[in-house]
């Protein structure tokens, strides 16, 4: 009887450690996938203000307006290269806990493969539409496209990575 207690004290302490290594990551994963769709968010407001404030923008004397759009220009892609700074970190953080879990296996090399390449694309397209032509909507469009892809896949990835945890078998 007291191997018997003892057998079902250790599955218990394994089982409670392994819920909470299972949740601890669960949580963090969110968390990361939360900040780095609040950077995507904050990339695609700032893209749609800088264009709408470029298209609205008159051209009264060509010189002072060319010099204020240089400025604008520079500041726009420098606070978007900034954001996919930090989203590229959460990204590897993200990856990085996620490649950590026993049980819950998804493609981390490929979503990585992926990600990044579309990080590049997003970043090439925020580059490129800075100093695009004034009323551009293309670059725009672009860009949302990017953002757009990101997100679906970063929730792809989690969906997958965390499936088994959210999702009962039946």
């Amino acid at each position: 009887m007291d191997f018997l207690a003892l057998i079902v004290s250790v599955t218990a302490i394994i089982t409670a450690i392994m819920s909470t290594t299972s949740a601890s990551v669960r949580n963090e994963a969110h968390h990361q996938t939360t900040l780095m769709q609040d950077y995507l968010k904050e990339i695609s407001e700032a893209t749609h203000s800088y264009f709408l404030d470029i298209s609205s923008s008159s051209s009264v004397e060509e010189q002072t307006v060319k010099s204020a759009l240089n400025k604008k220009n520079m500041t726009y892609e420098l606070m978007c290269s900034m954001r996919c700074d930090l989203l590229e970190s959460a990204m590897l953080l993200l990856v990085r806990r996620c490649a950590r879990m026993w049980f819950f296996d998804a493609d981390v090399e490929s979503f990585r493969a992926d990600f990044v390449s579309l990080l590049g694309k997003l970043r090439d397209a925020l580059s490129d539409g800075a100093y695009s032509e004034i009323g551009d909507t293309k670059s725009m469009i672009l860009i949302d496209g990017y953002i757009t892809k990101l997100h679906v896949r970063l929730n792809e990835y989690i969906g997958e990575r965390f499936r088994p945890i959210f999702e009962p078998r039946s």
